[in-house]
């Protein structure tokens, strides 16, 4: 089976996740500097892999899965450098 490609769209939103928290598409969409119709596809891409997930309380946020964080982490996205 080969491997899936992550498209720096996907990148982008699950940047804007991966420290937790829930996000409207419209927020990722302006966070990640993408268009509205990049971004829906992106959702639904990271959808479709389980990386990302509607929030209980309301379909309109989502949220980052714990598969969504392994992938983020093996992407090297979220990572912030030790202040020394």
């Amino acid at each position: 089976m080969p491997k899936r490609v992550m498209t720096d769209a996907q990148k982008s939103i699950l940047s804007t996740l991966v420290h937790g928290g829930t996000l409207t598409a419209e927020q990722m969409s302006t966070q990640a500097r993408l268009l509205g119709l990049k971004t829906r596809i992106a959702i639904g891409e990271l959808r479709a892999r389980g990386a990302i997930m509607p929030c209980k309380f309301g379909s309109a946020r989502w949220q980052i899965t714990t598969t969504g964080k392994a992938l983020a982490l093996a992407h090297g996205l979220g990572r912030t450098e030790p202040t020394t």
